[in-house]
């Protein structure tokens, strides 16, 4: 069994060497999308969304939407809010 780690960017030697044999897909491309990322205390979110922060959820509106899940052992909570680019 083989495995590659990388962690390298979007730009890096890994995702070449990984996708070398599909040479179309190497290159990056522009998704269409915004992606906003923060992290905060399991408190400060049980503070604004209740019990609803102490689960992964997953929030959906017109062109955007938001996933929350506990990280850090208990402690935080990741959030990640991706917003559609209007323009083509």
């Amino acid at each position: 069994m083989s495995a590659i780690i990388g962690c390298d960017s979007v730009k890096g030697f890994t995702r070449g060497h990984v996708l070398e044999t599909h040479t179309k897909e190497i290159h990056p491309v522009y998704a269409q999308q915004y992606a906003y990322r923060a992290v905060l205390s399991l408190e400060k979110c049980q503070e604004i969304l209740g019990d609803l922060a102490n689960d992964a959820r997953m929030y959906f509106g017109k062109d955007v939407n938001l996933s929350t899940y506990v990280i850090s052992h208990g402690r935080e909570v990741n959030i990640v809010g991706f917003v559609r680019d209007p323009l083509p």
